[in-house]
């Protein structure tokens, strides 16, 4: 069962992983015992070895679990009357874009929260127009802590501003990503 904490969407897999490897992975089905939905997972592997959970929607990790196991063999953990609960953390807790609308300039400030306010992060930020086409795209920059900010200056990827409108941000963080609607005007 998935903590309360997020909020699933029908589409979503639970995926689980033993270090870097998918080690399994699984959808929502309706479990009789609790008149709720259910994750069922079997992970195979003959050595103990930390496992890890992430949500992933429509192709993107949207979370990622603040519950860790250690896998053994043959162990039963959780039963459909009685599951075992995940808890998900969302990667970004609040992302500021402002001026919104812009004019000449958009500062995008992420904010990661408490819980991943620790380590090393990297972020990439790409910016599409409404027919879905990459107008500028940032570098990979990392940083430390849990907050990070940058300013798009409003123009396209050869230097030339972009023309009033709609534009979308996508936002990947550790390779999550998120995306924001602006408007750009003179």
């Amino acid at each position: 069962v998935i903590g309360s904490e997020f909020d699933l969407q029908p589409q979503d897999k639970v995926l689980v992983y033993a270090g870097s490897e998918l080690r399994g992975e699984a959808q929502a089905i309706p479990n009789p015992a609790t008149k709720g939905q259910s994750y069922f997972i079997n992970i195979a592997g003959d050595q103990q070895q930390s496992l890890s959970f992430k949500i992933e929607r429509d192709g993107l990790i949207k979370a990622t679990s603040s519950t860790a196991i250690d896998y053994m063999t043959n162990p039963v953990l959780g039963t459909p009357a009685k599951p075992f609960v995940i808890h998900f953390d969302p990667l970004i807790k609040d992302v500021s874009l402002f001026p919104n609308p812009f004019s000449d300039h958009l500062n995008i400030a992420v904010n990661l929260g408490e819980v991943k306010s620790s380590g090393s992060h990297t972020l990439n930020a790409t910016i599409y127009d409404v027919a879905g086409r990459i107008v500028y795209q940032s570098d990979t920059v990392s940083f430390n802590g849990g907050y990070y900010q940058t300013t798009w200056d409003g123009r396209n990827s050869s230097g030339l501003p972009c023309a009033v409108g709609i534009y979308f941000i996508n936002i990947s963080v550790d390779g999550v990503a998120h995306t924001y609607k602006v408007m750009k005007y003179n």
